[in-house]
């Protein structure tokens, strides 16, 4: 019911010679097969397709005006949303995000604890508060990440792991996200 859905490219297929002619085959793919659902997330008509910053740092910055044009030529306009508060990122792309705040303040996100809570607060309050500034001088859409909590240990094999601490953690992240005023907020977990 009233229930939208988008993409979240993560990865590449193929990092060599043929980056440019899969990057545009893949984006057209999802915008030419999807992108018409009324069920996929469009802002102004365009759908809305997010890059995970895996994906974009693979990508050599010079071929994202070139992948895009081809993209928008062979399967009509769409909204890219890119994963870091990079300034080139803001030139380039619809949108900024970033996927997992805990993670990018690892000092805190991996200690989480009721005392960190208040340097967690100061590090979003920073982070994006500088991310939706920046994405409104270029007139982009402004969008911050918030997250309960994750555990990535299983998964991934690493130590990365946010403690909820019961719903602190949550409230925490939405509380300076809304003081951002964004544009979008998106919830992660694991």
């Amino acid at each position: 019911k009233d229930f939208k859905v988008s993409v979240y490219w993560e990865t590449h297929r193929d990092t060599a010679a043929h980056m440019l002619q899969l990057t545009v085959d893949d984006l057209s793919y999802v915008v030419e097969r999807y992108g018409k659902s009324k069920a996929f997330l469009k802002v102004d008509g365009k759908p809305v397709i997010f890059a995970y910053g895996r994906v974009v740092h693979q990508t050599p910055v010079a071929l994202w005006p070139e992948i895009v044009e081809q993209v928008r030529a062979r399967a009509g306009d769409f909204a890219l949303i890119a994963d870091g508060y990079q300034t080139s990122y803001s030139y380039l792309f619809d949108g900024l995000h970033t996927y997992d705040p805990a993670g990018l303040s690892p000092d805190v996100g991996n200690n989480m604890t009721v005392e960190n809570l208040g340097k967690l607060r100061a590090w979003a309050t920073n982070h994006y508060g500088n991310g939706v500034k920046q994405a409104r001088q270029r007139g982009r859409i402004a969008c911050v990440m918030v997250m309960p909590g994750g555990d990535a240990r299983k998964a991934y094999k690493v130590k990365e792991q946010t403690d909820r601490l019961d719903g602190q953690t949550y409230r925490a992240l939405w509380d300076e996200a809304l003081k951002a005023n964004p544009d979008w907020v998106f919830i992660t977990s694991w």
